[in-house]
């Protein structure tokens, strides 16, 4: 683990590390390409909720992958945040779907870069771990930010976007509280 010139809060100071960034271009190209192969994924992938809430609002009609979700603090209330992590063998034919290799393309010529404090803290708002001192990468554009979480073998662990949390955090409507699935019918 790399330590922040200063911590800043659990979310922490930016952390540079090139390597990773260039392995986040790198892969962003084969994903838009629908070309990832074995030594890009591990066992899963997990679509944060910012993310696989967009994509459900827009029309994703995909299941796939097993629900995860948390409650998550935003001033005096709790918001219920939905995410998926796609796992095993439904993950190749998952990474290249329309909507993974739409989302590539639209982030494969974006701005690769470490998180800025400000990114850290947005990303740090939906997860449970401290991640001051731990290298955040994000690709930018005009219209969203994509963070990109490696693994320690540099393959892809989580992808998500931030303006959902950005518009939860300034009282805009977001669709990490927007998408709220239906709960499962009770047995019989």
């Amino acid at each position: 683990m790399r330590e922040p010139e200063h911590e800043v809060g659990p979310w922490g100071a930016t952390v540079p590390a090139p390597e990773t960034e260039a392995r986040v271009a790198e892969l962003l190209v084969r994903m838009r390409a629908g070309a990832l192969d074995a030594s890009d994924l591990d066992k899963a992938v997990v679509f944060g909720p910012g993310l696989w809430s967009t994509w459900k609002l827009a029309g994703l009609n995909s299941d796939e992958g097993i629900p995860y979700m948390a409650r998550v603090p935003i001033g005096d209330r709790s918001v219920v945040a939905h995410g998926r992590a796609v796992r095993f063998d439904a993950l190749p034919p998952f990474m290249k779907s329309d909507v993974v290799t739409s989302m590539a393309h639209h982030f494969a010529n974006g701005e690769v870069a470490p998180a800025t404090e400000a990114e850290r803290r947005l990303y740090f708002t939906g997860i449970a771990w401290r991640i001051a001192g731990e290298p955040i990468t994000v690709v930018r554009k005009q219209d969203e930010t994509l963070v990109v979480i490696l693994d320690g073998e540099g393959r892809l662990f989580i992808l998500e976007i931030l303006s959902p949390w950005y518009q939860l955090l300034t009282g805009g409507e977001s669709a990490v509280e927007k998408y709220q699935p239906a709960a499962p019918s009770p047995l019989p």
